[in-house]
This record gives C-alpha cells, structure tokens and sequence, in this order.
C-alpha cells in the first residue's frame, strides 16, 4: 500500500511538472513579439571625447532603441520650443519616408544628440546617425540661466512600439524662475509629467524638447 502511494505521488509529480512546462512554452509564445527596450545615456565610452565636449561646453546624450518590432519602420525627429509655458509649433528635423534607404532594416535604432548654448544668440543641435547626421539652430535672446541636456528619469520598455505618437527623449533647457540666488532645474520625467505642461507647472523661461515619432 505504501508503495502504491508512492507511485500515486511520483505519478502526480510529473504531471504537475508536465502542466507547468506546457503553461511556461505557452506564456513564451504569448510573450509580445514587439517587445521594445529603450535606453538614454549622457556620456561617451572614450573619455577623451567627453572632455572635449566639455571643453567646448557641447552636452552630449546617446539614445538606443532596440527590439523585433523596430524592422520596417520609419520614424521622425522633432524639435518644440516651449516659451513662456507657450508651446511654440513643433519644428520636423527628419523624416527617414522621403528614401527607403533611411527605413529602419534591422532590430536596432542608435543615434547622439549634440547640444550647445550660445548665450544670448542661440542654441544648436547635432544629430549624429550612422553614416549620416543633420544640425538645427534655434535663436535664443534670454539671458536666464544656462542650459542643460536632460534625459527622461525614467525609461525602460514598451511592451509594443508606440505608433503615430511623440516619445520624449531629451529636454534642452533653462533653470527655475525661482530667486535671484536660487537657480535649479526641474526634473524632466514625461511618464510624470506632460512635457509641454512642464514649463507653466515649474515656471521655465525656454526649453526645447527633442522628440521622435515612430511609424509604418
């Protein structure tokens, strides 16, 4: 009788086991096949780079997308100033329809972004893609306050590549209008805060907000 227990048990075991490694294969094949990882970083691997971009006071950010769902599709790059807590029309730096060679063909989309204040004139924006880049200049009058490049505090994953609709990537801007003394910048967290509102919420003279607008 024991054994017969015994049996009964081991029997049951392996079809637990069973069910689970069935219900594990069909959680897998139910896994989105669009799964997207995006990644921003203001930094460069060569040191010496960075301290020239320092020099020259460029601020510089790394932008990484990645995942199946990226292959065929095109995308676009914006740039909105936000003046006054007024968002100014957004301005298309690029847009990879006008030739298919730009049409993203593999599971990966990098690129940097330059940035640099010239005070009191204007500010300049480098794009650097493999192979090619583009470069926008925007004048700028205020004297309050320099810029800084701001990343998104929190990025992460897309459980499916968001289509028609602007992804905020960098934010370009000028501090707080707080006191004379006191000088500080907002945090920039678009899953937060909507980044057009940023500047009305936190009272923020200029920024300019970098976008890029996936499609079909």
């Amino acid at each position: 009788m024991k054994t017969s227990f015994l049996i009964r048990l081991s029997t049951l075991a392996i079809l637990m086991c069973s069910t689970f490694q069935v219900h594990s294969l069909e959680l897998q094949a139910k896994a989105p096949s669009e799964f997207i990882i995006y990644q921003v970083k203001k930094s460069v691997e060569n040191e010496d780079i960075m301290n020239l971009y320092r020099f020259h006071d460029i601020q510089v950010a790394k932008l990484n997308f990645s995942g199946v769902g990226l292959i065929g599709k095109n995308y676009r790059l914006f740039v909105q100033e936000i003046k006054a807590g007024k968002p100014l029309p957004r301005v298309q730096l690029f847009d990879s329809r006008e030739d298919e060679y730009f049409k993203i063909k593999d599971q990966e989309l990098n690129f940097s972004v330059l940035a640099k204040h010239i005070a009191g004139k204007k500010v300049r924006f480098d794009f650097r893609f493999l192979g090619f880049g583009l470069t926008r200049e925007f004048p700028v009058k205020t004297h309050y306050g320099e810029f800084a490049l701001q990343i998104p505090e929190n990025t992460g994953e897309f459980n499916s590549l968001p289509l028609s609709k602007p992804i905020y990537v960098l934010n370009f801007t000028q501090p707080q209008t707080e006191t004379a003394s006191k000088k500080r910048y907002a945090n920039f967290d678009p899953s937060l805060t909507d980044p057009l509102e940023l500047g009305k919420i936190k009272r923020i003279p200029t920024y300019f907000l970098i976008s890029i607008e996936f499609s079909e």
